[in-house]
């Protein structure tokens, strides 16, 4: 079986020596891409949230937010992951990076405050931003509701994002001032082909175990063998 690994970034980084119930926020942590925060630890603040390619609806992939303090990390095992640090464009030697729309419209309209929560909001962000079928939203007076921009950003998206110092504003108004990806766009580019189909994974590291199967048959047929198993849904 192929050894487990996962895609940070464009870059195909081996899971080990992470043992199996590591989550994807320490995962990525531990490998210096700290813009991915600790906030609650238990999926309801947004602060980890991070980009993970999954099957589309109008196109053949979608990015979507998750959030990586749920996530084992072995559950990624063959899937691609951008953070909020793999958002910008690099620049040439000696040259600063490119920041991505999102983070262009969040730095000049104020809607980082203390900062800890601005990499999940632009993650979150970034996922509406990349949303296929999302299309300016105003009635023939162009008027708007109060939960869609103009340029039909919802915010439904960065519902699950919590911001401490009540700056919810300024990064509306972020939401709100965002364009549409160009042609030239690496992410937006990469929704034309298929994600990674999910992989079967046995990754083992010390005295626990990490086993995604196949089919049905083949997990109705471990849990009867290993009935001290503990079944991961979702997370």
């Amino acid at each position: 079986m192929v050894a487990a690994r996962i895609t940070v970034n464009g870059k195909e980084t081996p899971i080990s020596p992470a043992a199996p119930h590591t989550t994807v926020l320490d995962f990525l942590r531990e490998r210096g891409l700290t813009g991915t925060k600790e906030g609650c630890a238990e999926g309801e603040c947004g602060a980890c949230s991070i980009l993970v390619a999954r099957p589309g609806v109008n196109k053949p992939t979608d990015w979507v937010a998750v959030n990586a303090c749920l996530v084992p990390v072995a559950a990624l095992d063959g899937q691609e992951v951008v953070t909020s640090e793999g958002l910008a464009t690099a620049g040439e030697p000696g040259k600063p990076s490119t920041l991505h729309p999102v983070q262009e419209e969040m730095a000049v309209r104020g809607g980082s405050q203390c900062g800890y929560c601005t990499p999940g909001f632009v993650c979150s962000m970034a996922a509406e931003y990349y949303r296929p079928d999302r299309c300016a939203h105003a009635d023939a007076d162009g008027h708007t509701d109060a939960e869609h921009g103009p340029n039909g950003f919802d915010l439904h998206a960065l519902s699950g994002n919590l911001c401490r110092c009540t700056g919810y504003r300024p990064i509306r108004d972020a939401a709100f001032a965002v364009g549409t990806p160009t042609e030239e766009d690496p992410l937006a580019r990469r929704r034309e082909q298929a994600p990674p189909a999910p992989a079967a994974t046995e990754y083992t590291q010390d005295d626990s175990a990490f086993v995604r199967k196949s089919t049905l048959e083949e997990t109705l047929r471990l849990l009867r063998e290993r009935p001290d198993a503990v079944v991961v849904a979702g997370s």
